[in-house]
């Protein structure tokens, strides 16, 4: 028989794909792929004071189809420090990916290990003119 709890997710990853995924870039050094993402989960900007300074730190969660994770034809896993681009119109965001607080930088979505769930901070907004 069949696994219908399989079944019904993978439905919802077509769902997800389809309907709520903007295309971003991925990259790795050299190495770039376009992928489809979804927006996870976007903190609201933390505020810590280092002393004098006041640092705030945006961080969002891309969720990312872990057969479409390619660079230089390897299927790759997400590591610390490769970078998401988002862009919209004239605006582009610039994601790193970075561990929350002292765990991974990324996680699968569930045990069917069929998404990533990738940890970001963004780190850069451009406009081009």
């Amino acid at each position: 028989m069949a696994d219908m709890l399989e079944g019904a997710l993978a439905w919802h990853r077509e769902q997800l794909t389809q309907f709520a995924a903007q295309l971003v870039i991925y990259r790795r050094g050299e190495f770039a792929v376009e992928i489809a993402a979804v927006f996870g989960a976007r903190n609201a900007p933390a505020d810590y004071a280092a002393n004098t300074l006041r640092v705030e730190t945006q961080t969002q969660d891309f969720i990312l189809p872990a057969v479409g994770l390619v660079l230089d034809g390897l299927q790759v896993k997400p590591e610390r420090n490769d970078v998401i681009e988002v862009t919209a119109g004239l605006v582009t965001e610039t994601y790193r990916v970075l561990p929350l607080a002292d765990g991974s930088a990324w996680e699968w979505d569930n045990d069917y290990r069929q998404l990533l769930i990738v940890h970001t901070k963004q780190i850069c907004e451009e406009a081009d003119e």
